[in-house]
């Protein structure tokens, strides 16, 4: 909240309200919604007024300054995955989002994707990536969306930046790497008692 500065935030998916919680110790006015009636009814007591059960897929009450939606919509059918990212996009011009590339493990991921396919979906609202916003702090895949209305060119600009600077820390780790296979290895340690160059025993005292 002290990079982002959000008066008003959304928890879409929120569970049992621990961010909605921890948001509104903090003095901002957080709000969640969430299908499960159990997780809302783990909320705290006083933080459940402000959590209610609905889908990401439905209206919300309101537009939000920014709104968090965190490994939820891997959760939906595949087809429903265009219509949340719609309806979140259209409550906030600012979205934190994070949704497992990966984990097909779990029962109730019916739509796991690659974050591409989401960045796509975003991108048709109109909300493109915060290339100078590090969200890892979520997940390694976690993304800040923001609505942007800049002409093409100065977003790809933008993007080529990032690649660029991506680029640039890839190519110095292989080298490194490549600089410390190449360095020869420490000589083994002697046994205790025994001389380094001869293997022979040291005289004692």
């Amino acid at each position: 909240m002290a990079d982002i500065a959000s008066a008003t935030v959304l928890d879409a998916g929120c569970a049992m309200g621990f961010l909605v919680e921890a948001l509104r110790d903090q003095g901002v006015d957080a709000f969640g919604i969430d299908v499960s009636e159990y997780g809302l009814s783990q909320a705290r007591a006083d933080i459940r007024p402000f959590c209610r059960q609905a889908s990401v897929t439905q209206p919300f009450p309101r537009r939000f300054d920014l709104i968090v939606c965190i490994e939820v919509l891997e959760h939906l059918p595949a087809a429903d995955a265009p219509r949340a990212v719609q309806n979140i996009a259209r409550h906030s011009d600012d979205v934190l989002f994070s949704s497992t590339p990966d984990d097909y493990r779990e029962a109730t991921h019916f739509n796991v994707q690659p974050p591409e396919f989401w960045a796509e979906l975003f991108a048709r609202e109109d909300m493109y990536r915060d290339v100078d916003y590090d969200a890892s702090y979520i997940t390694p895949w976690a993304t800040r969306f923001r609505r942007r209305r800049d002409p093409p060119a100065r977003q790809v600009a933008q993007y080529e930046r990032l690649v660029r600077r991506l680029m640039a820390e890839n190519r110095a780790l292989r080298e490194l790497t490549l600089e410390r296979r190449a360095e020869p290895a420490p000589a083994p340690a002697a046994p205790d008692g025994q001389d380094d160059l001869t293997g022979s025993r040291s005289a004692g005292p």
